[in-house]
């Protein structure tokens, strides 16, 4: 047995205050694969589970660890070479019991006692007496009733089931039931019955002391037919079934369920099942109490929910993974916090990059969240892993691997603000579109006439007009003040939905915004001006100048679908002044393009090749290098604009899916380069440019 002992001084690294909260990278042992699995709580103390490769890279070990919570330090991280992967940490008198599997073989279930020391005292292997079975797996443990339950699995090949003219053999699950000097007390085989597969995924004890188990099964409804389903049996304390729940069927592999039971005896399950991430609350065996389904990313992504927790307060959290290519957020953490009614308070989405860990020298391209709890003061503590280039992926090389470990208050924020938290996506809050804070610069013209320098924004108080309060859109011509006209177009915001009315032409309102639609969604037309349909191209997310990322929405239309709008949560529409009220209707005499936009009297945004805002009233100045890429999304040209086209050295390109950027061609044009993108197959794209400098501009976009 070896112990490698590291103590971890983080303060070195984050000065000499710890910060309260905080997101950190770890690779204690310098390997390539280090992730944490589970988390429990002793007082300040965090012990921690997770799994390193050993003895040569060839394979899994045991990585345990205590963390002292107080003062945000690890006081050790072992690893322990004899000790193999196991998802589970439990509590025991004596110390703390490692549920392990032999990954080599799959045969060979064991339970290692360790004392507080993290020091090894022993190990139980757990074995079935028939030969029959083979290829154990472990899966959830737990402890029940003052006894301890490990879940496993086997395949018998003594029961065996014809599947597609095959022979197969049954996967059954396994409980073996030990008692608390660790002698086995029972050993329970659960067959799938008219069926292929039992699988155990999460148990959970529930105040009526039931031990509930969620499975995977895979049954038989006909003689070649094998749908797929998940299943709640609920156990008493002498281990007879008191509770069965049986979902739909499903085409499909799902994620792996979690379950969690609260003091009154609500059990919840979390379930991918039809493109979403459900919540389902079970007051009864037939009684669901309500369902939550979690976002889906606009149809171009998931969420899988890892773990699942009651806190203090009786909200359900969740954690696990989001998944969106096309929002430009990848494989990530993400956090959901429900009440005990179903209503959702927040989630969040979590990245690793840069600002967030000071550690890592490149960003993170994919990181999960296997295990979350609360902390006394209502702090959250997650734990799972990230994986990073080890070098730069424009090389092409590996990539690590590493610990990640997360602290955020109950609201899911690392600081005040949640400079970090990218929850663009799933964000209940808004940035306001109509508000006297926000100021558009436009230039206006009509037909025979001049064009005029216009400052647009909302009036400072609101109307009432059709039962609901209103803002009324004002402008000037004066750059440094009013008057202040009417222009009798009112516009009103709600959940991040704007709605514009004008009572002198028409008594209904319209909806000119919708930042809650995804990719693929429908608008409806306003059939008063003969609007075309109109569609959601691409989601993602943009950032101005004041460096908050907003979601962003591309439309396209039935009748214009060479043409293409942009809508950027808080601003509006990108160029034009609220031109989504008659995109792809007939032309409009009014033409208003948008110079700048500034909220608070700062400058947030000014359209490429300007030297200014022409307003005295906003402050900032825009970058030297100011970057315009357009059309987006794009199908075969791609346009950047430059201040200065002719101090490039070079482009890279590279997808949001892991692959290495590389050196992509251009062509200099009189405002600055375009780009043949027709080879490039569709999707979302990061590049960057570097001038000859050696500075560097970054900027993306959708090939559709």
């Amino acid at each position: 047995m070896k112990y490698l002992v590291l103590l971890l001084i983080l303060v070195a690294v984050y000065g000499t205050h710890a910060q309260t909260r905080f997101s950190r990278s770890l690779d204690p042992f310098g390997g390539i694969h280090e992730f944490l699995t589970d988390l429990r709580l002793q007082g300040d103390t965090l012990l921690v589970r997770g799994a390193a490769l050993c003895t040569g890279l060839d394979k899994f070990c045991t990585v345990s660890g205590t963390y002292n919570t107080a003062n945000d330090s690890f006081t050790r991280l072992v690893l322990q070479e004899d000790i193999q992967i196991g998802p589970d940490l439990l509590l025991a008198p004596q110390g703390y019991l490692l549920p392990s599997e032999e990954r080599l073989q799959g045969k060979n279930i064991s339970l290692s006692t360790l004392d507080t020391n993290l020091h090894h005292l022993n190990t139980t292997n757990l074995r079935i007496a028939d030969d029959h079975f083979h290829s154990y797996t472990i899966k959830s443990s737990i402890e029940f009733n003052n006894r301890y339950v490990v879940g496993a699995q086997a395949l018998d090949n003594q029961d065996q089931i014809t599947v597609s003219g095959n022979t197969v053999d049954k996967e059954k699950a396994i409980l073996f039931v030990l008692n608390p000097d660790l002698t086995t007390d029972t050993v329970l085989l659960l067959a799938p019955g008219p069926g292929l597969t039992l699988k155990i995924e999460d148990m959970a004890v529930g105040a009526d002391t039931v031990l509930y188990i969620s499975f995977y099964n895979r049954y038989q409804a006909g003689p070649n037919a094998f749908p797929q389903r998940k299943i709640i049996r609920g156990y008493d304390q002498n281990f007879n079934q008191v509770f069965n729940w049986v979902g739909p069927d499903f085409e499909l592999n799902e994620s792996q369920t979690s379950l969690a039971v609260d003091p009154p005896g609500v059990l919840y399950l979390s379930y991918y099942h039809d493109f979403r991430t459900q919540i389902y609350a079970f007051t009864g065996q037939d009684t669901i109490q309500w369902v939550c389904s979690l976002d889906n990313f606009n149809g171009q992504g998931a969420v899988n929910i890892t773990d699942l927790f009651i806190a203090q307060n009786g909200d359900l959290i969740g954690a696990g993974i989001a998944t969106a290519a096309i929002s430009d957020i990848g494989q990530t953490g993400y956090i959901v916090r429900i009440n005990a009614s179903g209503k959702i308070k927040w989630s969040r989405v979590v990245r690793i990059n840069k600002g967030l860990d000071p550690v890592l020298s490149a960003y993170g391209f994919r990181a999960w969240l296997h295990s979350i709890l609360e902390l006394p003061q209502g702090d959250l503590m997650a734990a799972g892993q990230i994986f990073s280039w080890q070098h730069t992926p424009n090389t092409g090389g590996a990539y690590n691997q590493d610990i990640w470990l997360l602290r955020i208050d109950s609201m899911g924020c690392l600081w005040d603000d949640c400079p970090f938290i990218q929850d663009v996506i799933t964000r209940q809050q808004w940035l306001p579109l109509v508000s006297a804070e926000n100021e558009w610069v436009v230039d206006y013209h009509l037909p025979a006439s001049a064009v005029e320098i216009r400052r647009y924004r909302f009036s400072p108080d609101s109307i009432l007009l059709a039962g609901r309060f209103y803002r009324e859109l004002i402008f000037s011509k004066n750059m440094t003040g009013g008057p202040w006209q009417q222009t009798g177009r009112y516009f009103r915001e709600k959940s991040g939905a704007v709605y514009n009315l004008e009572p002198l032409t028409g008594p209904a309102e319209r909806l000119l915004y919708d930042f809650n639609l995804g990719t693929g969604d429908n608008l409806p037309p306003n059939p008063d001006i003969g609007q075309a349909g109109r569609k959601i191209a691409a989601v993602g997310t943009t950032v101005l100048a004041d460096g908050i990322a907003r979601k962003t929405l591309w439309l396209t239309g039935d009748v214009c679908i060479g043409d293409s709008l942009q809508w950027i949560e808080g601003m509006g529409d990108n160029g034009m002044l609220f031109e989504t009220a008659l995109f792809c209707a007939s032309p409009s005499e009014e033409h208003i393009a948008i110079r700048c936009f500034s909220t608070a009297g700062n400058l947030v945004y000014l359209r490429p090749g300007l030297a200014g805002c022409y307003s005295s009233t906003v402050a900032g100045q825009p970058p030297v290098e100011a970057l315009h890429v357009y059309p987006n999304p794009a199908t075969g040209t791609l346009f950047i604009h430059l201040e200065q086209p002719g101090h490039i050295r070079s482009v890279r390109l590279g997808s949001f899916l892991g692959e290495p950027a590389v050196e992509f061609d251009w062509t200099e044009t009189q405002h600055g380069i375009r780009l043949n993108i027709n080879a490039l197959p569709p999707g979302w794209y990061a590049g960057s440019i570097q001038l000859q400098d050696g500075r560097t501009q970054s900027f993306k976009f959708a090939k559709i």
